[in-house]
C-alpha cells in the first residue's frame, strides 16, 4: 500500500507544473483531490498496518500548524470589520466610517483566506505524507530522481520554447493577461523557483548515486597521502591534500550514470539561467554556495575534511557545462545584460522598496494576526503613498506578504518552517551515511535557495512549487526523525512533535486528516465552481457592440447566480456578475437607440455606444434631479431597460461592497448605480451612501492617478465639492499625468486664490507647470506671484539640474528671458547628456530671438537624440526661419 500511495504522490508531483503550475481553477481542483486520495489511502494504512513501527509528527509541522490557527481566528466574528482598524492607511481618518455593513471578521476577505486555508492544509498533508512514505534513502533515490527528471524536461521544453518563441505558451494557448512567461509557468520567477527544487533534487540523486564511489575515492586520498608522508613527513600533507589532487580523484570517480545526472543538472541550470528571472539565477547561485558554507562548517565539526569535495567538484562542473551550454546557445550576452541590472540593486529596486515600506503601515494596524491570509492584493491599497499604476497582487516578497496577511505570530510561524526544517537537514548531515548527507545537502538547498528567492518573489504560492517544496521537506524532515537517538532530549525537541507508537493514535490522527481534507475538498470545489463563473470577459468592440452576443452574457450571469448559490459571500463573483448586468444593459440600450434612429441615421456606432455609458447616464439623470423634474426622473428609472438591468447589478455590486470595500473600480460603479434608484427602495440615504462609496474610492486609490481623477470628476458632478478637491490635489501632489483635466475642474469650483489657499498642492513644480497651462493672464500672475514666494521661502539652490529648470521656468514665466537663459545654460552644464534641458534652452534661446545659439542647441541635441522626430521638425522650422530673414 505504502508502495502506491508513493507512486501516486510522485505522479500528482510530476503533473502539477505542466498545467501552468496548477494555478488555474481545474488543475487546482484536481490536485487537491489527488492529495485528499491519498489522505483516505494513508487512513487504510493505518487501519491495517501491523508492523508497529512509530510514526513521528515532525517539529517543523508547527509552522503550517500555527498558519492554520491564525487563519482560523481570522474568519473569527468580530465587533468591527478589518477596515475600521486601518489608521496608517493614507486617508486613514477615514477608516471608520467606511464599514458599509459589511461583514465583520479578520480578514478582510474571508472567501479568499478560506481558499488559501484550505490550499495550506493541503501543502500540510502533503509534508506529512512525505515523511512518512520517503523517509528512506531506497525512496528518496526515487523521489529525487523523478523530481531531478521532470525538472530537466521542463527545463529543456522553456528552453525550446523561448527559442522559438511566437507569444503563446506550449505555441498555442494565448497569453490572456500578459506576463513574462517561461516553460509552463506564466511567470518566469514562478518557473525558476521550481526549477530550483528540482535542481536539489538533482544534487540528491548524483549525490546517492556517487555513494559508492566515495570508499574509492578515499583510498586514492590515502594512498597519496602516505606517499607524501613517506617522502616529507609534514604533517600538513599527512592530513589534507591539494585542492586540484582532491578535485581530480572526484572526477575520476564519475562514471556514466553520474554523468547523465550530472547532465540532467546542467540542463536545470541553464534553463535557470535562460528564464532571464534575476531573483531565480541568484538564488540557484546562493543555494548551492551557501549549501556548500554549510557542509563545510558541518564536516569540520565532525572531523570529516574530505566531505565538501564531492559536493564542490559537483557545482564546479555543473557551473562550467551549464555557462558552457548558454555560450553554445548564444545566449550567454543576453543573460548578462539581465545581470547587468543588479549592479546597482537599490536602483533596480526602487519601485518596490517604495512599494514595501509603504505597506508596512499595516502591519503597524495589524501587528499580530494580519489582515488576512491571502488578502495582499486589498490590503496594500491604502496604504500607497507613492505614485503608481501598478496593482501588487502579490508583494514580490513572500516574507513581507506573510507579515502583512499573517501579523508578526504568522511571519515568526513562516520562517520556524524554514528554521525548522533546515536544522533537520544540519542534522543530516552530521550522520556517517551517505545518503542521509544526501538528503540534508537536498534539504539545505531548497530552503536556502527558496529562501533567497522569496525576497523578490512569491514562487512558494504556486501551488506546484507549494507541493513540491512541502514533499522535500517532509522527506527530510521524515528521514531525521526516523535516524534520529530520542533518548537524547535535546536531540527530540528540535526534530520530533510527537511520536506515535500505537495503531489507535495514527488511525485517530489520519480520521481527523481525512474529515477536515473533506471540508477543505468542498471548500475547493465551490471556489473552482466560482472561479469558472468569474472567467468569461467579454470585449465589446465600440463601432461593433452587437457583435457580441447578449446571450452569452445572459449565461454567464445564470452561471454565477449559480455559483453565488454556493457560495454567497463571494465579493469578486458579485461585482462580475454586476458588470455583465451593465453590459447586458449596455447592449440592449444600444439596439433600442440605434432602432429609433433608423437604419439611415449616420450616427457613428461609437457615438451610440457611448451615450450608453453610466457615466453618460449618471450626468442625464443628475440634471434632472438638480432641476426638480421628477417625474421625468422616474420615467428613467422605470425604464424596462433600466430596471431590468441596472436595479440587479446595484444589488450584485452593493453586496460585493459589503463584503469587501476594497476592491479597485468597485465603489465608482457602485456611485453611479446608486444615483439611478429608488430612494424609497434604498436601505439608507442615498447622498450619505455616495459619500461613503466616494470616501472608500479615494481609500482605496491613494496613489494612482487615474482613479484619483475619475473620482474627483464623480465627486464634482455628484456635488461633493470637497471630496473632489480631496481627490484631485491628491492628483497634483503625485504627477501631472491628469494636470489640464485636474486644472479644468478646479478651476471650475473655486477662485485660483481658493484654491492656492488648501487645494494646489505649496510644490513650486506644480504651481509652475498650472501657470504654463492657463490662459487667463490674472489666473497665471496670481500662481506666478505664488511659485515666487515659494522659490524665495525655501531657497531653491542652483547646484542640481532639476532646481535650475525650476529656476528657469519661473524666470520665463515672471518675463525675465535673460535669467531663464542663464539658469538653462546651469541646467545643461550640469547634465549635459539630458535631453529635456538643451530642448528648453533652445526653445527659449529661440523665441527671444538669439536663433544662431538656439541652431547650435537643436545641432547637439540631433547628436543625442537622432530618432526624436519632435526635434529635427523644430530645427527644419528654425531653419526656414533663419533663412527667410
Amino acid at each position: 500500500m505504502e508502495l502506491i500511495g508513493r507512486i501516486v504522490l510522485i505522479a500528482t508531483l510530476v503533473a502539477s507544473p505542466w498545467a501552468f503550475g496548477s494555478v488555474t481553477p481545474e488543475p487546482l481542483w484536481f490536485l487537491c483531490l489527488a492529495l485528499g486520495g491519498l489522505l483516505i489511502w494513508r487512513l487504510v494504512e493505518s487501519i491495517f498496518d501491523s508492523s508497529g513501527q512509530p510514526l513521528h509528527l515532525p517539529v517543523a509541522l508547527l509552522a503550517p500548524l500555527g498558519l492554520l490557527l491564525i487563519a482560523s481566528m481570522q474568519l473569527l466574528p468580530r465587533d468591527e470589520g478589518i477596515v475600521s482598524g486601518m489608521e496608517h492607511a493614507v486617508f486613514g481618518e477615514w477608516a471608520d466610517e467606511l464599514q458599509i455593513d459589511g461583514s465583520k471578521t479578520g480578514t478582510i476577505s474571508p472567501v479568499t483566506t478560506r481558499t488559501q486555508t484550505a490550499k495550506l492544509f493541503f501543502a500540510m498533508g502533503a509534508f506529512l505524507l512525505s515523511s512518512v512514505w520517503f523517509a528512506t534513502p531506497q525512496s528518496q533515490k526515487w523521489l529525487w530522481a523523478v523530481l531531478a527528471l521532470n525538472g530537466a524536461v521542463l527545463g529543456f521544453f522553456g528552453i525550446i520554447q523561448r527559442l522559438t518563441w511566437n507569444g503563446m505558451l506550449f505555441w498555442r494557448v494565448p497569453l490572456r493577461f500578459g506576463g513574462t512567461p517561461f516553460a509552463s509557468f506564466v511567470n518566469r520567477n514562478n518557473a525558476a523557483g521550481f526549477l530550483n527544487l528540482c535542481l536539489a533534487a538533482g544534487l540528491g540523486w548524483l549525490l546517492l548515486s556517487l555513494g559508492s564511489h566515495y570508499a574509492r575515492v578515499g583510498s586514492v586520498e590515502a594512498s597519496v597521502l602516505r606517499s607524501s608522508a613517506n617522502q616529507s613527513g609534514s604533517r600538513r600533507q599527512r592530513n589534507r591534500l591539494p585542492l586540484k589532487t582532491r578535485f581530480l580523484s572526484f572526477v575520476a570517480g564519475l562514471e556514466g550514470p553520474e554523468v547523465g545526472v550530472l547532465g540532467l543538472i546542467t540542463v536545470m541550470g541553464a534553463a535557470v539561467m535562460f528564464s532571464l528571472s534575476r531573483g531565480g539565477i541568484l538564488a540557484g547561485l546562493m543555494g548551492p554556495l551557501l549549501a556548500l558554507l554549510m557542509i563545510q562548517v558541518t564536516s569540520r565539526r565532525q572531523g570529516r575534511r574530505g566531505s565538501l569535495w564531492g559536493m564542490l567538484g559537483i557545482v564546479i562542473l555543473a557551473g562550467g557545462a551549464t555557462v558552457g551550454l548558454l555560450m553554445w546557445l548564444e545566449s550567454w550576452g543576453l543573460i548578462k545584460e539581465r545581470l547587468a541590472s543588479l549592479g546597482d540593486p537599490f536602483a533596480a529596486a526602487q519601485g518596490r522598496l517604495q512599494h514595501w515600506w509603504d505597506t508596512l503601515g499595516a502591519v503597524l494596524d495589524f501587528p499580530l494576526f494580519g489582515t488576512g491570509l491571502g488578502t495582499y492584493r486589498y490590503a496594500n491599497l491604502p496604504y500607497q503613498a507613492h505614485v503608481s499604476d501598478a496593482w501588487y497582487v502579490n508583494a514580490d516578497n513572500h516574507f513581507v506578504e506573510m507579515l502583512v496577511e499573517t501579523g508578526s505570530l504568522g511571519f515568526v510561524c513562516y520562517v520556524s518552517g524554514f528554521v525548522l526544517t533546515g536544522l533537520a537537514a544540519i542534522f543530516l548531515l552530521k550522520q556517517e551515511d551517505i545518503s542521509m548527507r544526501a538528503t540534508g545537502v537536498v534539504g539545505l538547498c531548497a530552503i536556502l535557495s527558496q529562501t533567497v528567492q522569496a525576497v523578490t518573489d512569491f514562487g512558494l504560492l504556486i501551488p506546484s512549487n507549494g507541493l513540491t517544496f512541502a514533499v522535500m521537506c517532509g522527506a527530510v524532515c521524515g528521514m531525521a526523525c526516523s535516524v534520529a537517538d530520542f533518548e537524547q532530549i535535546r536531540v527530540s525537541k528540535w526534530l520530533s512533535l510527537v511520536k506515535m507508537n500505537g495503531r489507535v493514535g495514527k488511525v485517530l490522527l489520519s480520521l481527523i486528516l481525512v474529515v477536515t481534507a473533506g471540508l477543505f475538498e468542498l471548500e475547493m470545489y465551490v471556489a473552482r465552481l466560482a472561479s469558472e463563473a468569474r472567467n468569461p470577459v467579454f470585449v465589446i468592440l465600440p463601432h461593433k457592440p452587437l457583435d457580441t452576443p447578449i446571450a452569452q452574457i445572459e449565461q454567464a450571469i445564470e452561471t454565477g447566480a449559480q455559483a453565488l448559490r454556493l457560495r454567497p459571500d463571494d465579493a469578486e463573483l458579485h461585482r462580475a456578475v454586476a458588470q455583465w448586468w451593465i453590459d447586458r444593459y449596455r447592449l440592449q440600450a444600444f439596439r433600442e437607440i440605434r432602432d429609433s434612429l433608423g437604419e439611415q441615421s449616420k450616427t457613428p456606432a461609437t457615438q451610440i455606444w457611448r451615450s450608453t455609458s453610466l457615466p453618460v447616464l449618471h450626468e442625464r439623470v443628475t440634471a434632472l434631479k438638480e432641476s426638480g423634474d421628477e417625474n421625468r426622473l422616474a420615467s428613467i428609472r422605470s425604464l424596462p431597460v433600466v430596471s431590468s438591468n441596472l436595479v440587479p447589478a446595484y444589488r450584485h455590486l452593493h453586496e460585493a461592497i459589503q463584503l469587501n470595500p476594497l476592491m479597485r473600480s468597485a465603489p465608482n460603479s457602485l456611485a453611479y448605480l446608486t444615483v439611478l434608484q429608488n430612494p424609497a427602495e434604498l436601505n439608507s440615504d442615498p447622498d450619505e451612501l455616495i459619500e461613503t462609496l466616494l470616501k472608500v474610492a479615494l481609500f482605496i486609490g491613494p496613489s494612482t492617478p487615474d482613479e484619483l481623477l475619475k473620482t474627483g470628476v464623480l465627486a464634482d458632478a455628484l456635488g461633493h465639492v470637497e471630496l473632489s478637491q480631496r481627490a484631485l490635489s491628491r492628483s497634483l501632489a503625485l504627477s501631472e499625468k491628469h494636470l489640464e483635466a485636474v486644472w479644468s475642474v478646479l478651476i471650475s469650483q473655486a477662485s485660483v486664490h481658493e484654491l492656492l489657499a488648501g487645494v494646489i498642492p505649496n510644490r513650486l513644480d506644480v504651481i509652475l507647470a498650472l501657470a504654463e497651462l492657463t490662459n487667463d493672464v490674472e489666473v497665471q500672475q496670481e500662481l506666478t506671484k505664488r511659485g515666487a514666494e515659494l522659490a524665495n521661502g525655501v531657497k531653491i539652490a542652483d547646484s542640481d539640474e532639476f532646481s535650475c529648470i525650476l529656476l528657469a521656468r519661473l524666470a520665463e514665466l515672471q518675463g525675465e528671458p535673460a535669467k531663464a537663459i542663464e539658469a538653462y545654460r546651469r541646467a545643461v552644464r550640469l547634465a549635459p547628456e539630458e535631453i529635456e534641458p538643451r530642448l528648453m534652452l533652445a526653445r527659449v534661446l529661440q523665441r527671444n530671438g538669439q536663433l544662431e545659439e538656439a541652431e547650435g542647441e537643436y545641432s547637439v541635441l540631433i547628436l543625442l537624440a537622432p530618432n526624436r522626430r519632435d526635434i529635427s521638425k523644430e530645427l527644419r522650422e528654425l531653419r526656414l526661419m533663419m533663412t527667410a530673414e
